[in-house]
């Protein structure tokens, strides 16, 4: 697995109290994979800089300490400052299959339920990933977009996934 792919999985929000706190919101998909490591990554210039967690504080509130940040005027400079992890970092099941969707091939597509076809080929486009799937003696193209697939077995190799009516007609 490539260590030098960073996923974006949050952003720091604001400062809170006086010892260097900083309010952060972590994507839901990422949340576990954040608060169980014991580092983060923030783009600076280009270059991704770590940085250190000494401890969450306030789940609820969703509260950070950073190493050596032990002031407001240190934690402002990284308000509103994205939030990475390296893809090797991400163990959740969620954060998995988003790193494997372009490693499809040989999954079995099931739509509300129905078995649809295996994945053929998975084609990259700019704005989405394309899964090509025989169905019915012919090659459909079904998009691969998270607000279609609702669930991804990677141990079956089955993607659960919600159609739109028709489109297997197309």
């Amino acid at each position: 697995m490539d260590k030098r792919t960073f996923i974006p999985v949050g952003q720091l929000l604001k400062s809170v109290g006086t010892s260097g706190e900083i309010k952060y919101t972590a994507k839901d998909e990422f949340y576990d994979d954040l608060v169980t490591c014991n580092h983060f990554f923030v783009k600076y210039r280009g270059n991704y800089i770590p940085y250190f967690i000494q401890y969450f504080k306030d789940v609820d509130n969703n509260i950070i300490k950073i190493e050596e940040i032990d002031a407001p005027e240190a934690a402002n400079r990284l308000v509103l400052e994205e939030i990475y992890l390296r893809k090797c970092d991400i163990h959740s099941e969620t954060g998995e299959s988003f790193t494997r969707l372009s490693q499809l091939e040989n999954y079995i597509i099931y739509d509300h339920g129905i078995k649809i076809g295996r994945i053929n080929e998975v084609q990259e486009l700019p704005q989405q990933l394309i899964a090509h799937v025989s169905y019915n003696n012919k090659s459909v193209m079904i998009p691969l977009h998270d607000s279609l697939i609702k669930q991804v077995d990677n141990v079956s190799k089955i993607i659960y996934m919600e159609l739109p009516e028709g489109i297997l007609e197309l």
